[in-house]
């Protein structure tokens, strides 16, 4: 019986200096994986806040300007007689040119224009076919297109004119000459269209249709870019 306590004891000794050697044993720490953020995390009060930088591309040309010949100054005078003659006039002129300066400048870019408007007159057919369905004799007036930006590319107004002849061919509304006319009137404006990821440089092309009391009855958009060959899509 003394012999079996004993070995019991023995055992629970063992038992317990292994527990003690396994809770001792140290732990490695647990590496957390880095977090990658794909967007700017929320601003924070403790944090100074850089703002984001938006590209702005621009349609830019260069172009060769030749300056203006001058005459060479080879003046002569010569003192006679009948007075102070200029011997120069007298010679064959001689010019010179100085060396050509190169200007970069914003080309005009009808095309992006008169693409923009084709894409909305369809739009614009199906959204107010609820107005023109009831009277075929409604008459609008369409007004001439504004730049909002003074270095947009030039020709926003053929843009305009090819809405206009669209629309007098459509056999919808009727194009009045003068705004006191007309029941509704349209206006055309263009600007820059910028955004966080884009390199190339995009045009807002938008179009309002307003009542006689100033009331927006539709507003219709669309943004072209310049492609790599120079057209626009």
């Amino acid at each position: 019986m003394k012999k079996t306590v004993g070995l019991i004891s023995i055992l629970c000794v063992a038992s317990c200096a292994q527990n003690t050697a396994y809770q001792a044993a140290p732990q490695p720490a647990y590496q957390f994986e880095p977090v990658y953020y794909e967007y700017d995390m929320p601003p924070c009060d403790c944090v100074a806040q850089q703002p984001r930088q938006v590209q702005h591309p621009r349609v830019m040309a260069e172009k060769v300007v030749p300056s203006e010949k001058k005459c060479c100054d080879q003046h002569q005078y010569i003192k006679g007689a009948c007075g102070i003659t200029d011997t120069f006039a007298l010679q064959n002129e001689q010019y010179y040119a100085a060396p050509a300066e190169i200007i970069t400048y914003v080309p005009a870019q009808p095309e992006a224009y008169t693409l923009a408007a084709n894409r909305i007159f369809n739009d614009f057919i199906k959204e107010t076919y609820g107005i023109y369905a009831k009277d075929h004799d409604i008459k609008v007036f369409i007004d001439k297109g504004e730049a909002k930006d003074k270095d947009l590319p030039k020709g926003i107004n053929e843009g305009v004119d090819a809405f206009t002849k669209h629309l007098v061919n459509s056999s919808t509304f009727k194009v009045a000459d003068a705004k006191d006319e007309a029941d509704y009137v349209i206006t055309t404006s263009a600007d820059w269209f910028d955004t966080y990821s884009k390199d190339v440089p995009a045009i807002k092309y938008t179009m309002q249709m307003a009542d006689k009391s100033g009331n927006i009855v539709g507003t219709w958009s669309q943004i072209v870019r310049r492609a790599d060959n120079k057209s626009w899509l």
